[in-house]
């Protein structure tokens, strides 16, 4: 900084005045005048459709009275629109107004803005600011399916079974009529949740079970199913009228499931398990067997989901087919992992 010094001399002798001015430069010995400093602008994501504002605020340390001087190199994939305020005590507040520019809606990828200031002394400040063209965050609420079977020996034993199309945001929030249900055994590898829900024994007539989730978006959805209970009869038969194969429970099912029969005399009995191709996956004989209701899970056939080999078989549909005698059913069950 230059600073004039006038100094007056004056001739004893004569009396004469005399002035001089002087031009004194005062400087701090090895100062180095400071970037300008730029606070606000982080990098971020945006989608088509969305505008993306960012407030920034910027100041220069040495004066705040100095004038900073922008630049900016912005991709053409973006649209840039930058709002300055009016300085106020050399702190300047403004903001980025960032879009994806038109005809870059389908592009997914990164691009920065490169923004420089320059003060009155040559100092620049460099800031990079990446922004990402993302997809849109997903709107469709997530599909929620409700699974329920009644155990073929105790039809007020229900069997629950809740499947997602996507991951959920914690459990999905599962009720019989009006009862909300706690302690679902969860696969969220799997979205698969079970439940076993024991009916009350004054509970006649259809049951509605629904389903509730959300996912990681927040959006929610729903699903539900209804299941017939059968009025409990005076008592029960001891010997079967007819040879019938079951529903088998649960279903759907991971890995495991067991598939209840009955049976109206002594006969052979086996199994087989086909997927959807028709191609043979397991083949299970029980052997000869007396007539009676084999409905229990001691009882019932049991499949772990493998085949003859010991190979875990995929997600799908399958038929299981009883042989008993000259007696032959098919059913479908499903897997879901």
């Amino acid at each position: 900084m230059d600073q004039k010094v006038r100094f007056s001399i004056k001739d004893p002798t004569t009396e004469e005045l005399g002035t001089v001015d002087v031009t004194l430069r005062i400087w701090k010995p090895n100062s180095k005048a400071e970037v300008p400093i730029l606070q606000g602008l982080k990098d971020r994501d945006i989608y088509p459709g969305q505008e993306l504002v960012l407030n920034f605020t910027v100041f220069d340390l040495d004066s705040s009275a100095e004038e900073l001087v922008w630049n900016n190199s912005i991709p053409e994939a973006l649209s840039v629109i930058m709002e300055k305020e009016t300085p106020v005590a050399g702190i300047q507040k403004g903001r980025l107004k960032i879009k994806v520019a038109e005809y870059f809606e389908q592009v997914r990828d990164t691009f920065q803005i490169d923004i420089t200031i320059k003060d009155p002394d040559c100092n620049l400040l460099e800031q990079p600011l990446k922004i990402s063209i993302i997809d849109p965050p997903d709107k469709t609420p997530p599909k929620i399916e409700v699974f329920a079977v009644a155990h073929p020996l105790s039809p007020r034993v229900i069997f629950i079974t809740i499947t997602a199309n996507e991951k959920l945001k914690g459990m999905p929030i599962v009720t019989v009529g009006r009862q909300r249900l706690s302690g679902l055994k969860a696969e969220p590898e799997r979205l698969i949740w079970h439940q076993t829900y024991f009916l009350s024994s004054d509970g006649k007539g259809p049951v509605t079970i629904s389903a509730k989730g959300t996912d990681l978006n927040k959006n929610t959805g729903s699903g539900e199913t209804m299941l017939k209970i059968a009025v409990d009869s005076p008592a029960a038969p001891t010997q079967p009228a007819t040879t019938r194969l079951r529903l088998n429970f649960p279903n759907p099912f991971n890995p495991e499931t067991w598939i209840p029969y009955q049976l109206a005399q002594d006969t052979n009995v086996s199994f087989r398990i086909y997927n959807v191709a028709g191609e043979l996956v397991r083949q299970l004989d029980k052997g000869f067997q007396p007539s009676g209701f084999y409905l229990s899970q001691d009882q019932a056939l049991y499949w772990n989901g493998k085949t003859a080999t010991g190979e875990t078989v995929a997600s799908g549909t399958y038929f299981y087919q009883i042989q008993a005698g000259d007696y032959t059913e098919t059913r479908k069950m499903t897997i879901l992992k």
